[in-house]
This record gives C-alpha cells, structure tokens and sequence, in this order.
C-alpha cells in the first residue's frame, strides 16, 4: 500500500488548523514564559494585577484556541483515515490476504502525521515573524517591565514535535481500529450492519420533524464544525 503525495495534500484543512492553533499557542505561551522573567519587578499593586491578568489572559486563551482547534484536527484526522480506508478497502483486504498485520498496514498511515509537522512549522515561524510587533504593544502599553522575545527550547517541543507525534501515533492507532475487518468484507468492501432488535411501533411524527432528526442524526461531524465555528 502506498499514500501518495495526493493523498496528504487533502489533509490541507488540518495543515490550516494546525497553523492557527500554533500561531495562537506560541505568542501568547512565549510571551507568558518572558513576562516571568520580570515578576520580581513587579511590586505595585495595581502592576501585580496586571501581571496576574496577563498570565491568566495568555493561558486561558492558549487552551481554548489551541484545544478546540486540536479537537478538530483531530476529527479531521479519522475523517481522511476513515475516507482513505473505505475507498482502498479491496487493496487493504488483499494486503491482509497475503499475510499482513493490522499494524504492519497501519504504520504507513503514520505519513498522515506530516500535515500536523508541516502546519506546526508554518504557525511557529509565522507566529515568530509577529511576535515583536506583540511584544512592542504590550511594551507601550507601560504597565510592565519591558520584555524581548526569546527562543525557549522546551516550547519548541511542545508545540512543534509533540503534535506531530501525537497525531502520527493516533493515525496509527484509529487505522488499527478500522481495520478489523475480516478479510473477506475487506475485499468485496462490504458494510458492517447491525441487527437492531424489533422495537414496538413508535407513533408517528410530524415530517418536518422526521427529517430534522434524521439530518442531525446523519451529520454528527458538520453539527461539530457549526457549533465550534459559532463558538
């Protein structure tokens, strides 16, 4: 089996996700670890209270931007893996016909992980091209001992590698899941149907009604994006 290049370029809105997630994280993350440097200059109180709000500021702003937009990502990861399995189900159930392994199968979907380095990357440098003229507002503001951007390795890693790996091993894991299948469903690509017990006769409901439950029911994944974008 192989993942071409056109296969990862669809994964573009994960790459855009991402980007957003570590511009956010990474200005105000670095700015909160810089402006710590300075607290035992902070010694008025009304300068104590803007310390305090700038912190809090930057960290609730960092989790609910960059976990929300991780979120997502993350729903878009096993949407493409959940698409590339249904539409090579034969050729993953030939693989598996010849002798190999779930996991032998899903390692190669570790690749998928390459659109979350790519728009880490892309966040962090672009994230870094902004960050003085950030730094510069809050300076002018005079609130606060002056501070400069600095490199901190430790938030490299959190927000560049560690993403990267975490999405390239959850690839793994979600293609493992999906494909435990038998062979032969594999190959003729068959759906799994559940027997559903019989049930009493339900009384019946408005059309209108009959259809907005079955939209809703039918697009889980749209009514996540709705609710996210209006949050």
């Amino acid at each position: 089996m192989i993942i071409g290049i056109k296969d990862i370029l669809k994964l573009f809105a994960i790459t855009i996700v991402i980007l957003c997630a570590t511009f956010v994280c990474t200005i105000f993350l670095n700015y909160n670890i810089d402006i710590r440097t300075v607290k035992d200059q902070v010694t008025t109180e009304q300068a104590i209270i803007v310390y305090n709000a700038e912190v809090s500021s930057g960290e609730v702003t960092a989790i609910l931007s960059g976990g929300f937009l991780a979120l997502t990502a993350v729903v878009l990861l096993m949407f493409y893996i959940k698409n590339y399995i249904d539409n090579h189900a034969k050729e993953l159930g030939i693989l598996k016909a010849l002798g190999h392994s779930n996991l032998s199968i899903a390692k190669h979907f570790s690749v998928f992980g390459v659109s979350v380095l790519a728009g880490s990357v892309i966040g962090y440098v672009s994230a870094w091209i902004y960050m003085p003229k950030f730094y510069k507002l809050r300076n002018d503001l005079g609130l606060l001992p002056d501070v400069a951007p600095r490199f901190n390795v430790g938030l490299f890693i959190l927000i560049v590698i560690v993403p990267f790996l975490f999405f390239s091993f959850l690839a793994v894991i979600y293609a493992i899941i999906k494909l435990r299948k038998p062979v032969l469903m594999l190959v003729k690509d068959l759906k799994e149907t559940k027997v559903k017990k019989q049930k009493e006769p339900k009384k019946e409901r408005n059309f209108l009604k009959e259809l907005t439950v079955g939209n809703l029911l039918n697009g889980k994944t749209l009514c996540f994006f709705i609710f996210f974008s209006a949050f």
